[in-house]
């Protein structure tokens, strides 16, 4: 029974684990539709979700479990304070024998005693470990392999915590050639980065195997000359076979006009989002601690 916490928890060979578990569920989904039969999932978001959490909430239908959601701590009139976010999930630990959990805090999840199996879906701006599980499948599926890759990821480095566990994620792989693209003030932390990486501040990509997109969430502080810098056009991408790839949702940094070429992998990579996270549920719970 493993947590899914950071993907600085886990080792090559786990990720690949979960990869091919994703690869069998895509290809046999008949062969898991009651592997979790009689199980529950709470889905815990004190963050606005969509993707994620009607991606956990279908994954876990269709391995035969039970969904329970929760939106909000408890608070009302006659309480002095509101119930804490930890005294919630440890009450509804005891309902669920997992909890997919988002949450502002970097650390609650971090530091979260429960009896259930935590997923950590965002925990503030730090990390998204289960997208990057969905980005690394995407990848394999799309290029046949994790080594020996070349892959840019442009935007707002500093707040983008898909971005965050990306890093992490492909620093597990080998002859991986790692470029940075972002305004200077929205660079990529160094606790992120254990690995030789390019770092440029502007948005010039040449031909990497990948290029992964997320745009600057409002009030930043650049300015909308230097935003709309980073929107990727589609003669951008003339002559390349570079694969683009986006966490969603997109605002404006990809040119809808993309949308149709064969670079565009992200609805792909979407889609791709219901057999990962249900290889992560039957690996969480088939782990030792």
């Amino acid at each position: 029974m493993k947590n899914i916490v950071s993907m600085a928890d886990f080792s090559k060979e786990e990720i690949e684990q979960i990869l091919f578990l994703a690869k069998d569920v895509e290809a046999n989904p008949e062969k898991f539709s009651e592997a979790l039969k009689g199980k529950t999932l709470a889905i815990a978001f004190f963050e606005p979700s969509t993707r994620t959490r009607v991606g956990f909430s279908a994954a876990m239908q269709k391995l035969g479990g039970n969904v329970v959601e929760v939106y909000e701590s408890k608070l009302s009139d006659k309480m002095s304070a509101p119930e804490s976010d930890e005294d919630t999930l440890r009450v509804v630990s005891d309902y669920a024998d997992f909890v997919a959990l988002r949450h502002k805090s970097r650390d609650l999840v971090k530091n979260l005693k429960i009896n259930s199996r935590i997923i950590n879906c965002g925990n503030g701006n730090d990390e998204h470990p289960t997208q990057t599980l969905i980005d690394l499948y995407t990848i394999l599926k799309e290029i046949g392999r994790l080594d020996n890759l070349s892959v840019a990821i442009a935007g707002d480095l500093r707040g983008m915590r898909a971005g965050h566990s990306l890093v992490l994620g492909l620093a597990k792989f080998d002859s991986i050639r790692l470029t940075l693209l972002s305004p200077k003030l929205l660079s990529m932390p160094r606790e992120y980065l254990n690995s030789e990486v390019i770092e440029k501040n502007n948005f010039e990509f040449t031909n990497e195997d990948i290029l992964y997109v997320a745009g600057f969430p409002p009030a930043k502080e650049v300015s909308e000359d230097e935003r709309k810098s980073y929107i990727l056009n589609a003669s951008m991408l003339r002559g390349k076979k570079t694969i683009i790839m986006n966490p969603l949702p997109r605002v404006d940094e990809i040119d809808i006009a993309i949308d149709s070429m064969q670079n565009a992998k992200y609805f792909e990579q979407s889609k791709n989002g219901l057999f990962v996270r249900m290889a992560v549920l039957l690996y969480s719970y088939q782990s030792p601690s």
